[in-house]
């Protein structure tokens, strides 16, 4: 390309404030928080927006772990394998793996997602994105959240536009790619691409 391009990163697009969690749905007898600690673990080592709205010093959360049935997770060690733009694979320091992302990741991965009429609509209009995780190649969450764009970096995106230059994010949460941020982005804005 034949502009200079400005990277700017996922939460600057996506602040952590604008980003609201809409629901957890469970499978294969995963306790709540224990999903929640590895979405966290996970989003640690990833980074960007779900780092930060993931709070790890919830009262519930830190009850959960006092508890001991997290076992030793809140110490675990998070290692990524693979970083695509629709998913992730990990490892964890007890030798678990983690796979993340897009249905068709998880598939490609060998892991049967079924996608419900309802989610393939919120997938289509890009309402919502949801990430699908799956445990030692188990199906273990499909978690909701909507990211809402900052005006404010929107504007910036505008008046860097117009001056020459391209606009990129980096990310690599699997829930932010081109097409999620050309469709929850104002029209008026130039188009983001991502690395």
């Amino acid at each position: 390309n034949q502009f200079p391009t400005v990277v700017f990163e996922d939460k600057d697009l996506f602040p952590p404030m604008l980003i609201t969690t809409k629901g957890l749905k469970l499978y294969e007898n995963n306790h709540i928080y224990s999903v929640i600690l590895k979405i966290s673990l996970l989003f640690r080592e990833i980074g960007g927006p779900i780092n930060e709205v993931l709070d790890l010093d919830k009262e519930e959360l830190k009850r959960f772990l006092a508890s001991g049935r997290a076992g030793a997770l809140e110490n675990e060690q998070v290692w990524l394998d693979s970083v695509t733009e629709d998913g992730v694979t990990a490892r964890l320091s007890d030798g678990s793996r983690v796979v993340a992302g897009s249905a068709s990741f998880l598939s490609a991965h060998g892991i049967y997602v079924r996608v419900s009429e309802k989610d393939q609509q919120l997938i289509d209009s890009k309402e919502l994105s949801i990430l699908f995780l799956a445990f030692d190649g188990k199906l273990g969450a499909r978690f909701y959240v909507d990211y809402r764009p900052d005006p404010e970096f929107e504007a910036l995106a505008g008046m860097l536009h117009e001056d020459g230059f391209r606009v990129a994010v980096r990310t690599l949460d699997p829930g932010i790619y081109e097409e999620m941020i050309a469709r929850k982005c104002s029209p008026e804005m130039p188009e983001v691409g991502t690395v």
